[in-house]
């Protein structure tokens, strides 16, 4: 296949722009349905898994590991995974704290804490491996180009590229949504997201801490111990953008001193593990996820506040009904990048992904509320879910990233 000026075209059946979690996850699993697939991404590989470069976890949920292990890398992640089996509520100074514990509903665990790192590592590998992809990297998009029956990709380096079915998996300033001229609408929340990772004395018995506060929430999150025996725990601190510059900045010392009080040295003494990192918290939501010959998944898609850490598993639940949808039009003789195969991926999406945006949007909203009245409401409001066996079931189950209706 060439161009209109007599160049050589690389045809692929599915070209995925970005190499994230998402794009990777994806790329195996069109891949296992005998598909081939370009991955590109614009950075270097190698600069994506130096850990100098991200310091933070992530949450799978036991839905979003059903994803992995279906494009076959979750028994290698699972290993370096600490299960959470507890989570523990607090809003603001309560004195009682709302709990849920995964044996509730019979399971063995809420979900896993995994280094983002090493699960980088991993999916890399796979990629790199598989024989229907090519993991392209760095490779930069100049031009995106759509025909009724492809789309054409022009590297800035001059490379050109087709498929039958593009996928923007590249992340919340997606140059696919723009390009393709899918509309979106967002805001920022005027909030900073301190991560890091600390060690501390007494054990976190594999119990996840979300204390809701006036200027966001801090969430703690257990990892697994090191060799020497010594116990950790990844951090989300949220905080005004003046509070946030300020510890990112401030010297270690001060940093784990205002660390152990907000957690009121439950866990001993704490000490920070390498460095600080910020993130500005935004939300975005696109008003729809496809263009002619083109899909757009987790982060391109939606973006989340990470209240409720929900953030990758909703990309995940984007990836499983995906590959749903191109296997049933691949065994019905389908085309995969066609509007009525593309139509039914969005329908699928739309409304589980617009609940969980707006669900979280007012999570963060209702728990900045500081109103005396509205605050004692919202308390008896979360201590009755406890009160509640079927709600509390419910919502424990939405956590693992399960149906809530299931039994």
């Amino acid at each position: 296949m060439v161009n209109k000026a007599g160049l050589e075209i690389k045809k692929y059946d599915v070209i995925i722009i970005g190499g994230g979690f998402s794009g990777l996850t994806l790329a195996l699993g069109m891949g296992n349905l005998g598909l081939n697939v370009a991955c590109l991404d614009k950075d270097e590989p190698k600069m994506q898994i130096d850990k100098s470069h991200d310091i933070r976890t992530v949450a799978i949920s036991n839905g979003s590991s059903h994803v992995f292990e279906r494009v076959g890398v979750w028994q290698k992640m699972v290993n370096r995974g600490c299960l959470i089996k507890k989570i523990e509520i607090i809003d603001d100074n309560m004195v009682k704290k709302l709990y849920f514990d995964s044996q509730e509903v019979k399971k063995s665990g809420f979900g896993w804490i995994i280094d983002n790192v090493f699960m980088r590592e991993i999916l890399q590998d796979s990629v790199k491996k598989h024989k229907n992809i090519d993991y392209i990297a760095p490779f930069g998009v100049e031009v995106i180009e759509n025909t009724n029956e492809l789309v054409k990709i022009t590297g800035k380096n001059g490379e050109f590229l087709a498929s039958t079915l593009l996928v923007g998996a590249d992340g919340r300033q997606s140059f696919v949504r723009k390009v393709q001229k899918i509309r979106s609408f967002g805001w920022s929340y005027g909030q900073t997201a301190l991560t890091c990772v600390i060690e501390h004395e007494k054990p976190h018995d594999n119990t996840a801490i979300e204390h809701f506060l006036p200027y966001g929430p801090f969430a703690s999150v257990p990892m697994c111990a090191e060799k020497n025996g010594v116990y950790r725990s990844s951090i989300v601190w949220t905080l005004e953008k003046a509070a946030g510059t300020d510890l990112l900045s401030c010297s270690e010392e001060r940093f784990n001193r205002a660390l152990s009080e907000q957690m009121n040295r439950r866990f001993g003494n704490v000490r920070l593990i390498g460095k600080r990192q910020g993130f500005p918290l935004s939300f975005h939501h696109a008003y729809g996820y496809v263009a002619t010959r083109t899909a757009l998944i987790a982060d391109a898609a939606h973006g989340i506040h990470p209240i409720a850490g929900q953030g990758l598993n909703l990309g995940m639940r984007d990836i499983g009904v995906l590959l749903d949808v191109l296997e049933t039009a691949l065994r019905n003789g389908q085309d995969i990048g066609s509007d009525t195969v593309l139509s039914c991926y969005q329908r699928k999406r739309l409304l589980d992904n617009t609940l969980m945006c707006v669900g979280t949007d007012v999570l963060n909203s209702v728990f900045r509320i500081e109103f005396t009245p509205f605050k004692r409401l919202r308390q008896w409001g979360v201590m009755a879910v406890g009160h509640v066996p079927p709600l509390k079931r419910a919502l424990m189950r939405y956590a693992m990233g399960l149906s809530p209706f299931d039994r």
